[in-house]
């Protein structure tokens, strides 16, 4: 795998980060066990609690309670939250700077946080666009600074039939900017089993509609989103 270092707008995928058989046997595990997905808005699932959806679903309260047990799901997903982790190393820090370790934010903050996220869509319907600053909110200053730096890696575990690539606008906008992309350049991350896209969390983007089929009956990923912090060393938070 060739080093790759991932700034503020860029967009990075990354071929082959995880063996498309070990992808398989993940998603094949929380693909079978759908009495431990949190079902959300009818097609979207998640194996065990992800930040964003029990944020909107106004279940916040219910994500805090289940880290704990999340992380237990995720831990049998063996070596997926190391890999993803991993994705810390091609990070440019506030200076440029990349290669500082990676730190779990319930080492930072406790134990109410998700390492990471395992999401599964079972309709071909196209995302919202969005950006992912919501989770900086325990740093509220940080939402507005310039200097921020936050990621987000999202590895593909099964691919729909067609379609399902992300769409990134490539401008960066602040917790206290409108959100405004006519004529934002934009880029698109293309995925298949095992690619890894890694972007700036303060990019909007968008999930493209997918063509689903019995023989590709969803659209699944493991997630985790990057924090940088200077305190108690330089490192990446994670969490999902």
């Amino acid at each position: 795998m060739n080093e790759i270092s991932v700034g503020p707008t860029q967009v990075r995928t990354i071929s082959n980060f995880v063996e498309a058989g070990r992808c398989r046997e993940w998603v094949g595990k929380a693909w079978g066990e759908p009495a431990k997905w949190k079902k959300r808005f009818d097609y979207i699932h998640s194996y065990g609690s992800a930040w964003y959806l029990e944020l909107e679903y106004g279940m916040l309260h219910a994500y805090h309670a289940d880290a704990a047990n999340t992380n237990a799901l995720l831990a049998g997903l063996d070596g997926l939250v190391p890999a993803l982790a991993s994705s810390a190393r091609f990070l440019e820090a506030p200076d440029g700077s990349t290669g500082h370790p990676a730190r779990a934010r319930r080492q930072n903050l406790g134990e109410y946080w998700a390492d990471a996220g395992v999401v599964l869509m079972t309709r071909g319907k196209e995302g919202y666009i969005h950006a992912d600053f919501e989770g900086l909110s325990p740093y509220p200053p940080m939402l507005f600074e310039e200097k921020t730096r936050a990621y987000s890696a999202v590895l593909m575990l099964s691919r729909p039939a067609s379609g399902g690539h992300l769409t990134v606008w490539t401008r960066r906008f602040l917790g206290n900017e409108r959100m405004a992309l006519d004529g934002v350049p934009t880029a698109v991350a293309e995925y298949d089993v095992g690619t890894l896209a890694v972007f700036d969390s303060f990019c909007y983007h968008q999930i493209q509609a997918a063509q689903l089929s019995e023989e590709f009956p969803h659209r699944a990923v493991a997630a985790m989103h990057f924090l940088y912090l200077d305190r108690p060393f330089p490192h990446w938070e994670y969490w999902y």
